[in-house]
């Protein structure tokens, strides 16, 4: 059975998101879904979130994936109600060193009896800066996690020895792995960024996670 749908072409102005909203079209009559933005609805219903290692001249990005230490690490409490959807991870250069070759994994650990993940805590950011409210995540960077084998879920970023001395002008654009949602962190599993690359020479990164809270 054939159903008509109408809709107004061009954007429709800013106003809440409860209601019955008009569905926008473009100039072609294609569905427009994103009118301010990829996360524009869940940056003003406040559930989205962001966290960036502190330490802004960066931290070591590890060598044994397979290992205990992470850079930075988003973790779910068991009682937190929430799901934690991953949007974006990025990885920069640090400020100083020589980074190795190697890969920057998503590594994650679901066995909630061997302990919660310790380390320094992040600065957590609502995306609807000064207006949402607080996460139920826990962010951690510099971190030890209880567990022998934590297992990779996919690539964030590949490592790639320098070339060129950190004094070098100009700007690089750090790597943006687009999760798009397709890893989800239920309550009491932990999901982070592990380095596995050679040791290279005092060599720094710094990393950063975009993340929706939404009920599990």
């Amino acid at each position: 059975m054939v159903q008509t749908v109408r809709g107004e072409v061009g954007p429709a102005a800013p106003g809440s998101l409860a209601g019955e909203q008009t569905i926008r079209l473009d100039s072609s009559g294609g569905l427009i879904t994103n009118t301010f933005g990829k996360y524009y609805h869940l940056a003003k219903l406040g559930v989205l979130f962001h966290a960036t290692t502190t330490t802004l001249v960066g931290l070591a990005p590890g060598t044994d994936a397979a290992g205990t230490l992470a850079t930075l690490v988003l973790h779910n409490p068991a009682s937190s109600g929430k799901d934690l959807v991953i949007y974006e991870g990025r990885v920069s250069r640090g400020s100083t060193g020589d980074v190795g070759p190697g890969t920057i994994y998503w590594m994650m650990e679901s066995d909630s009896t061997l302990g919660v993940p310790t380390g320094t805590a992040a600065t957590v950011v609502n995306g609807y800066v000064g207006a949402g409210g607080a996460s139920v995540a826990k962010a951690l960077y510099t971190v030890t996690v209880d567990g022998t084998n934590p297992r990779p879920v996919r690539i964030a970023a590949a490592l790639f020895e320098n070339a060129v001395a950190n004094t070098a002008a100009g700007v690089a654009s750090p790597a943006t792995d687009d999760v798009g949602g397709s890893i989800i962190v239920p309550p009491g599993v932990w999901v982070g960024l592990m380095g596995h690359s050679n040791a290279g020479a005092s060599p720094l990164v710094t990393e950063g996670i975009l993340w929706a809270e939404l009920p599990t």
